[in-house]
């Protein structure tokens, strides 16, 4: 009785074994995008976050009295409110949709300025409130990848 109950647990397991082992990692038959897919997917992608960004700023200064001005210390929060993280979006739709073949140390190399622009942003949002130089290398490689809508 032993050796039956252990051979059909055994059983069970060799099987669930062979059955998990055919079950592979699906990314082995993904194909990586074109360039062409890639900056039509990411610009539709980074216009969905402008798009949403926008809404939520127009909502802030809808809320404004006439005459009321956002002091500089609550345009820094509402940078760290709504810019940041909106940002942070478009860094991560960016690095979903993976690089195109042959264009890896490209897509690094702008996820990798977009994410220092946005360290720099939250060490010193107040920053932002004077200036937008701390954009100008990312949009610089988005731009010149094709990616126009990913400039901010």
């Amino acid at each position: 009785m032993f050796k039956a109950g252990y051979l059909c647990i055994l059983g069970v397991v060799t099987a669930l074994a062979l059955f998990m082992a055919g079950c592979g990692d699906s990314d082995e038959t993904t194909t990586a995008l074109t360039k062409a897919q890639f900056v039509k997917q990411g610009n539709a992608l980074c216009k969905k976050r402008e798009d949403e960004r926008n809404e939520e700023i127009e909502a802030v200064f809808s809320k404004l009295q006439p005459g009321d001005e956002l002091s500089d210390p609550r345009q820094a929060k509402l940078i760290q409110k709504l810019i940041i993280p909106s940002y942070e979006k478009m860094i991560a739709d960016v690095k979903g949709l993976g690089s195109p073949e042959g264009d890896e140390a490209e897509v690094d190399k702008i996820v990798a300025a977009m994410e220092k622009t946005r360290e720099e942003l939250e060490a010193d949002p107040e920053e932002a409130v004077f200036t937008t130089v701390m954009f100008n290398p990312p949009n610089k490689l988005v731009r010149g990848y094709g990616l126009s809508n990913c400039a901010f």
